[in-house]
């Protein structure tokens, strides 16, 4: 399990240290970096509150939201995941 969890780490990392090197706004690669510390953190028994689950399981409505694309008749519908 560690070994496929590095895997992850530095592929995550290495998306960060590629939009950084390609003038990508900070803010993208700052994310995958937090991402890529919050899974590293798994390894030492911490859980940053990125992966920490939420009280219903989902989206904390308050604070994510999904993008919305949209064309000159109104919005577009978003695929989800998940089963049909």
């Amino acid at each position: 399990m560690d070994y496929e969890r590095a895997r992850y780490i530095h592929a995550i990392r290495a998306m960060s240290d590629f939009l950084r090197a390609n003038n990508a706004p900070l803010h993208f690669a700052q994310q995958f970096n937090r991402l890529a510390v919050a899974i590293s953190d798994l390894n030492e028994g911490r859980t940053d509150a990125l992966l920490a689950p939420t009280p219903t399981g989902g989206v904390d409505q308050e604070r994510e939201t999904l993008p919305v694309a949209s064309d000159k008749k109104g919005p577009l519908p978003v695929a989800r995941r998940g089963r049909r």
